[in-house]
Formats: structure tokens, C-alpha cells, sequence
């Protein structure tokens, strides 16, 4: 049984431990490169299907340590690739892991962004039904927000870390604060469960399911007028208090899994339920920092 598994370990890795990272080509002296930018939008797949219930019952959940060790990391290429090695299998099998540089690094090293930031317009189905969201390399699209860019200074390199300093609902200050990370990929917004319980004791209706984290009325969609209030920069960035109720717990039934979920430490995360009330811009200078507005439809 231990060959085939091998075998397809093998399969898998290979094509993708040969791809170059940033190929060095010998250019001319008339050859140029300009600097542009560049949009890429985002396509909601209608075909897609919410797991809500999976990604709490993640977030909850915790894993113990199998192994500690270390990784050594070679360069073997005068570019910007670097691999790690490991060994599978018995006998063991060295495999050479590829540590790509960020798309990023390489676009603005290369002079292919004019600007390096990456600027993210992820509309809410609520308010127009999720279209026109996309991604901006190397330039800010003024229409897509109200007022001026607040900028936040990043706290940490490694994550697009910065210092919430607070977080107000409803018009009450909870009197909290920590680091968060401004995040694309997370779909809700994160923080310790103490703090969820203090958001949530704003709601009224909302309740915690033993197994599946906060729920909140899903009547609550029609609540246009409240807010839930993030503290940045000494400036507060709103979610909509109807964007909480994220997604239906039974199809047509009165509670909804809430947009806000404990399960966090001392880092919280800022999601998707916060960019698509904000308009966000990531910019990868020497100092890097987010600006951040609030969307206009």
C-alpha cells in the first residue's frame, strides 16, 4: 500500500518543484519594461454554496503537536526562488518544496505596478448583489469609496497586521482592543471569545450555540440602521449590524450563523464581512500601511 501512495505524492509535487519563480531572460539594451496597472475583477460563482457550519466548527476546534524540527532553506538559483527540503516515505524520499516570492514582490521589484498597492472593491450581496467586486494592482479607484483613504500603519510585518483600538456597537464602546489582521481570505470577523461575547450582548436575540458558535435573528438584515464600529487610526470603519447575519442556520428558520465568531487569542482577523462594508488598500512600501473608506454603490 505504501508504493502507490508514493507514487502519487511524486505525481503531484513534481510538475510544480520545476516551475521557475521569476525567470532571469537576457533583454536587449532597447528593451523596456513600462510600468501599469491592472485590474482583476471578481466573478461571484452562483454555483457556489456557503459551509458556514464547517468553517466555525474549524475555528473551535484545536490540534495537537505531532513533531517539532527544522527546515533548512537552500538558494539554488540567482533569482528570487528558494527551496526547502524534506524527506517522505520509508525508506525516505528527499522532496525539494518551492518558497515562491509573493506575486507582489516580484511586480513591483520588476517595475510592472505603477503604484505598489493592491486596492480590494468586494461588494456585499446585500447592497447590489455582489457585482463589480475586483481586485486593482498598482493603482486606488477613487469611485468605489466615500470621503478620504484613512491610512493605518502596519504593526507587524509577515501579516497585514495593524492596532485596533477599539470597537464600538450600537453607539457603546466595549472598551476592548488588540491587534487584527486586515484580511481577504477569511470570510468572517475574528476575535476572542470574550469580545464575541461583549459584541454579541448588543444584539438583541443573539444566542451561543454550544457546538456552532454565535447565532443572530436573521430578521436582523433589516436592520439598516445600526453599526458595528472598528477603531483604526483613531478612525471608526462601520459594518452594518444586517451583515451579521451571515447565512442561514436551517433554510427559512429564524437564526442566522453571525458574522462575528470567537475562537481567537491576542490576533484577531478582519474578514470579509469588514471589506465588504470597506474599501481596503494594501500598500507595499518601505512603511507599509492600509487605507481604508467606506464603500460607495
Amino acid at each position: 500500500m505504501k508504493i502507490p501512495v508514493l507514487l502519487s505524492l511524486v505525481a503531484l509535487i513534481h510538475p510544480w518543484a520545476i516551475v521557475q519563480a521569476s525567470p532571469i531572460h537576457e533583454q536587449s539594451e532597447d528593451q523596456t519594461v513600462k510600468s501599469q496597472a491592472f485590474t482583476v475583477p471578481l466573478t461571484r460563482d452562483p454555483r457556489f454554496k456557503h459551509n458556514t457550519l464547517l468553517q466555525i466548527q474549524k475555528i473551535h476546534r484545536r490540534y495537537g503537536v505531532s513533531r517539532i524540527g527544522t527546515l533548512p532553506i537552500k538558494d539554488v538559483h540567482p533569482d528570487l526562488e528558494y527551496y526547502g527540503t524534506v524527506s517522505v516515505g520509508t525508506p525516505a524520499q528527499p522532496i525539494n518544496f518551492n518558497l515562491d516570492t509573493k506575486f507582489m514582490d516580484n511586480a513591483i521589484a520588476n517595475g510592472l505596478v505603477s503604484k505598489p498597492v493592491v486596492s480590494v472593491f468586494m461588494p456585499s450581496i446585500r447592497q447590489n448583489g455582489g457585482v463589480g467586486g475586483e481586485y486593482r494592482f498598482g493603482e486606488i479607484d477613487s469611485s468605489k469609496y466615500r470621503g478620504d483613504l484613512v491610512y493605518v500603519p502596519v504593526t507587524k510585518k509577515g501579516y497585514w497586521q495593524v492596532a485596533v483600538q477599539g470597537i464600538v456597537v450600537g453607539g457603546k464602546d466595549l472598551g476592548v482592543s488588540s491587534q487584527g489582521i486586515i484580511d481577504t481570505g477569511t470570510t468572517l470577523i475574528l476575535v476572542s471569545d470574550a469580545v464575541a461575547n461583549l459584541v454579541h450582548q448588543q444584539i438583541p436575540g443573539a444566542i451561543k450555540h454550544r457546538e456552532y458558535g454565535w447565532m443572530v435573528p436573521c430578521s436582523i438584515k433589516k436592520n439598516l440602521a445600526d453599526k458595528i464600529s472598528f477603531r483604526m487610526g483613531g478612525q471608526l470603519f462601520d459594518v452594518a449590524v444586517a451583515d451579521l447575519a451571515y447565512e442561514e442556520m436551517r433554510k427559512g428558520g429564524p437564526n442566522c450563523f453571525s458574522g462575528v465568531q470567537g475562537g481567537m487569542s491576542k490576533l484577531w482577523i478582519l474578514g470579509d464581512v469588514f471589506i465588504k462594508n470597506n474599501y481596503c488598500v494594501f500598500e507595499q512600501s518601505e512603511r507599509p500601511r492600509i487605507g481604508m473608506a467606506p464603500l460607495r454603490y
